[in-house]
């Protein structure tokens, strides 16, 4: 009786793959953000303006985004923040998502698990507000 030798090198169901129609699939990321963003370019300076107090150490006009789903305003925010953060090293961006929360309370409590990195167990909204505040203000002295 003779045995057959198994062939050592065993083939993948992937080993034949060679290349793939992507370039780079990055790109499909949520937080995929493009060296160039197009057709943004008067929003994109209108943010710069915006925010450019922060490189005096002031404190930057409230801007508020408004626009149809998918026109590019959590990108562009997120383009201008991230080159901000760059430039100085003492901005600290929070991107904080609000869309399923509802309410003040379910709100105040996201932004504080984000900043202050816990949950905060509070009686009502103002409450966690005040602490988020105080945290801040710690921050600054």
């Amino acid at each position: 009786m003779v045995l057959k030798q198994q062939n050592t090198e065993t083939k993948s169901l992937f080993s034949e793959i060679k290349s793939s129609i992507f370039k780079d699939r990055n790109i499909f990321s949520k937080s995929y953000i493009p060296q160039n963003i197009l057709f943004r370019e008067e929003e994109i300076n209108n943010l710069v303006y915006n925010l450019s107090a922060v490189k005096q150490s002031s404190r930057p006009n409230d801007t508020i985004l408004y626009g149809k789903r998918g026109t590019g305003k959590t990108l562009t925010t997120k383009y201008v923040t991230g080159e901000l953060e760059k430039i100085s090293s003492d901005v600290k961006i929070y991107h904080i998502n609000l869309r399923n929360k509802n309410t003040n309370f379910k709100a105040w409590k996201e932004i504080a698990r984000n900043v202050i990195g816990k949950d905060i167990m509070g009686r009502d909204a103002v409450y966690i507000a005040h602490q988020v505040f105080d945290f801040i203000s710690t921050l600054n002295q």
